[in-house]
């Protein structure tokens, strides 16, 4: 509780959101693609083998496909609980949904993508940054924000999406833009 009451000041001494803490989603019906604001590629997932029992998937910013977008590239956002500002981001077509990985809080990790499980580490704030359609996502679990800064070397194959501390750069903000 206390970590969650600390993310409400720094948003708050920040000026981070505008008006209100979070927004809503318009729609969680809805399918989404997941657009970092700094570098405008889309949120996808690549298969990667990573340390652990299980393989799973890990996150990359990829520039958007031509004309189509894949389902490796379209999200759901599922609400939880009656706020309407907490929510699961699960993959289209799949139970699986993005995770902190062993609920670190260390800055710098990596999301994955896991099978839901209800845990903490897979539970996101939707943060409006008081541009339209456009958020910071926070992890309930750490209280850092979802970051796509680009490698120095600037090649999308290197590009994971890590989580950070709060800076209000561009490199964390989502633009979530529904299909129709």
């Amino acid at each position: 509780m206390k970590k969650h009451l600390l993310l409400l000041v720094v948003f708050a001494l920040t000026g981070a959101f505008s008006k209100s803490f979070c927004q809503p989603l318009p729609d969680e019906n809805k399918f989404y693609s997941i657009v970092n604001k700094a570098t405008n590629q889309i949120l996808v997932l690549q298969k990667e083998f990573l340390p652990g029992i299980y393989p799973e998937l890990s996150s990359k910013i990829q520039p958007p496909q031509s004309g189509t977008r894949i389902i490796l590239q379209t999200w759901k956002f599922v609400k939880i609980g009656s706020s309407g500002f907490l929510y699961f981001i699960q993959m289209k077509g799949s139970d699986n949904t993005i995770d902190i990985p062993e609920a670190t809080h260390n800055i710098g990790s990596h999301i994955i993508l896991h099978k839901l499980n209800d845990a903490d580490n897979q539970k996101f704030f939707m943060v409006s940054t008081g541009e339209p359609n456009t958020f910071y996502i926070s992890s309930f679990s750490s209280g850092l924000v979802l970051d796509g800064t680009l490698s120095p070397q600037g090649t999308a194959h290197v590009n994971f999406i890590k989580q950070m501390g709060l800076n209000g750069s561009d490199n964390q903000k989502w633009i979530i833009e529904a299909f129709n």
